[in-house]
């Protein structure tokens, strides 16, 4: 029988070994169409006991890129890439480019809450904050002509509402009013509908 750790440290060199199989493959396409702007975006989980090897349950990568004044999209898999599809003006990649000065510098902030406490001396204010060891992030890789910047958000961080105390996080309304945030959720909304359309499909 495989011990825990052992198969941790399985889960761990298949999901490396697998994101860098797509990155290979994204860079190739990127190479072999001279691509200057674009975004990578993926949504890995970490944490997870599920030994994954089928391709079709593989991550999804998605490429959105900017060239001759049109935008495209395709995605990648492990064993699996799509056609590409032109999408309109108003998409992921335009809005990053236009709030990129912003987005790169805003953070999300992790689950907190302000705890008072009397003391002899007065009031003291503890700063209490949540964090869990297996989640999954919003991660995206950009590239604008020279420039490549990586930035990524805890999908924890985003949906933490209320502490089982009652307490509410008090960064849960900076957090989901970012330009970040409105960036995911416009990249995710593509991607639903993509999955909707059943589109884009594999070559």
């Amino acid at each position: 029988m495989i011990r825990p750790f052992i198969i941790i440290s399985l889960i761990l060199l298949y999901n490396i070994s697998q994101s860098q199989v797509i990155d290979k493959k994204i860079q190739t396409f990127i190479n072999e169409k001279n691509i200057d702007s674009f975004l990578v975006y993926s949504f890995p989980c970490e944490g997870g006991m599920a030994l994954e090897d089928s391709c079709v349950q593989s991550d999804s990568y998605f490429l959105l890129w900017t060239q001759n004044t049109g935008y495209f999209v395709k995605q990648f898999k492990a064993c699996i890439i799509s056609t590409a599809i032109m999408l309109d003006s108003a998409n992921p990649l335009s809005y990053y480019i236009s709030n990129r000065k912003v987005i790169n510098k805003e953070k999300i902030k992790p689950p907190t809450y302000y705890e008072y406490k009397k003391t002899k001396k007065g009031i003291d204010t503890l700063i209490l904050s949540s964090f869990i060891d297996h989640s999954c992030f919003h991660t995206f890789v950009f590239k604008m002509g020279r420039t490549i910047f990586e930035k990524s958000a805890d999908n924890y961080n985003l949906d933490f509402v209320k502490f089982d105390n009652g307490h509410k996080n008090i960064y849960y309304n900076y957090n989901q009013h970012t330009l970040f945030k409105k960036l995911i959720d416009k990249t995710t909304q593509l991607i639903d509908n993509l999955a909707k359309s059943k589109k884009p499909e594999a070559q």
